[in-house]
């Protein structure tokens, strides 16, 4: 489905919400956690009032950050939009100077651009919602609520040849944030000993990694990547820089958008030309610390109008209920 958006250009409705408060540690952030992961709003069908409206949208601007959104007045309306942001590995002067002109040299028109620090991201749970689905995993205290069933018990159990009941009543099953509790270590280390012992895939983004540890001498660690990923993010100093582009689906549709524009997730079969692609080659150049790979492979764009929309809520804190989608 496409969207079609106004012409966006500041209005008297344009407005700007500050973040005042300063990131909380990891026990405060998990009494948080699950309101976080909450829909902020229902996704919904909008008539042509809320067209009328979608100009008036909120963006987010944190105080760290000290960054001021970017509006673009645009000739005519595109009938597809993505949000598209640079990861923090990637985010260089050479990077951030090298994007808006790569993507408008391929028919994707910059509507409008700004940042988020990663004090925000902490304090309003921005990555854990971007990352949900992972996330609540990863960072949860009651596996109770992860929905573990007989298909993950018989997958837990031929990989490990345990029980996963059995494994769960000795305190041997834990989420990335519990672990690293136990072990003492922080999400690095964390991350490098489940990739040292592999991982048992349970079911789609659930991921187990059997470590030493824990009052029986083994745990079993459940997405325990993600706190390093999650780290990424919220990690002091870090600032996401945003662009909110639009592109004519009958010349550029969202497939080749995100094959040909974009690039595949893994930089190594990005097709030349596109822009992971350019990232992948480029990457000395451009002033990277390290070559790209699955995980930190540049940017990060929308794959579809509908994950558009709910990242330009999470992300910018736009109202869904004014969106055209």
């Amino acid at each position: 489905m496409a969207l079609a958006l106004p012409s966006l250009r500041p209005t008297s409705a344009f407005r700007t919400a500050c973040v005042r408060r300063a990131a909380p540690g990891w026990q405060e952030h998990q009494a948080r956690l699950h309101s976080h992961l909450q829909p902020r709003a229902a996704f919904g069908v909008v008539g042509a009032a809320a067209l009328a409206a979608a100009r008036g949208l909120r963006q987010r601007h944190s105080r760290s950050s000290r960054a001021s959104c970017t509006l673009r007045a645009t000739s005519s309306a595109p009938d597809n939009v993505a949000l598209v942001f640079v990861k923090p590995h990637a985010c260089t002067p050479q990077v951030l100077e090298m994007l808006p002109r790569f993507l408008e040299g391929r028919g994707v028109e910059v509507l409008r651009s700004g940042s988020v620090a990663a004090e925000e991201i902490e304090a309003e749970g921005i990555i854990d919602q971007h990352y949900e689905a992972i996330a609540k995993i990863g960072m949860a205290r009651n596996l109770d609520s992860l929905g573990l069933g007989n298909d993950e018990a018989a997958k837990f159990e031929k990989g490990y040849g345990r029980s996963l009941s059995d494994a769960m009543s000795a305190g041997e099953v834990c989420s990335a944030v519990t672990a690293m509790e136990i072990l003492q270590v922080e999400p690095g280390e964390l991350l490098q000993r489940c990739l040292d012992a592999g991982y048992e895939k349970l079911r789609s983004g659930l991921y187990c990694a059997k470590l030493g540890g824990g009052e029986t001498g083994q745990l079993f660690v459940l997405n325990g990547f993600y706190a390093r990923m999650r780290e990424k993010f919220t990690k002091a100093g870090v600032v996401v820089h945003w662009h909110v582009v639009g592109f004519d689906s009958a010349k550029l549709p969202w497939m080749k958008f995100r094959s040909e524009v974009i690039g595949a997730t893994n930089p190594v079969d990005a097709v030349t030309g596109s822009l992971r692609a350019r990232i992948r080659d480029e990457w000395k150049d451009l002033g990277l610390a390290a070559e790209t790979n699955y995980q930190d492979n540049g940017v990060h764009a929308s794959a579809s109008p509908l994950e558009s929309l709910r990242e330009r809520q999470v992300w910018l804190g736009e109202d869904v209920s004014v969106d055209a989608f």
